[in-house]
């Protein structure tokens, strides 16, 4: 059977959980949320997915912004869409996987246009 591009292995890494650290583990993805760690000795998935080695690499919770004005020159009151957009691939790039854009007191068309904005951002297919 082939690997299944919805499905991943990722071995040998050092998990970050709210609890507790576990020095070596395999996380399977599927579909693009972790279905299961397994500690070391554990039972991994088959070879029926891709699988990639990490070892000695750390793997960490995505962390969530609840403060930001923009980023790479883009400020969210000004920003459209594809602008927010570019900013949320960049903050993806640095761990970020959530975040709140953070408005400043402006005229009520402004926020209107920068809420617009995000709107379109959020129902994009990219997803902001």
């Amino acid at each position: 059977m082939g690997s299944n591009p919805q499905s991943l292995l990722i071995r040998n890494v050092r998990v970050v959980l709210p609890e507790r650290l576990v020095d070596i583990a395999d996380v399977f993805i599927e579909q693009g949320r972790i279905a299961r760690i397994s500690e070391r000795g554990g039972q991994s998935q088959g070879s029926d997915c891709a699988a990639i080695d990490l070892s000695g690499a750390s793997l960490f919770p995505g962390f969530i912004d609840v403060h930001i004005h923009g980023a790479m020159g883009v400020d969210t009151m000004a920003a459209d869409a594809r602008d927010l957009e570019r900013v949320s691939r960049f903050l993806a790039s640095k761990g970020v996987t959530g975040w709140l854009p953070t408005l400043v007191p402006a005229s009520t068309s402004d926020y209107r246009g920068a809420v617009e904005a995000i709107a379109g951002a959020m129902n994009s297919p990219e997803g902001a």
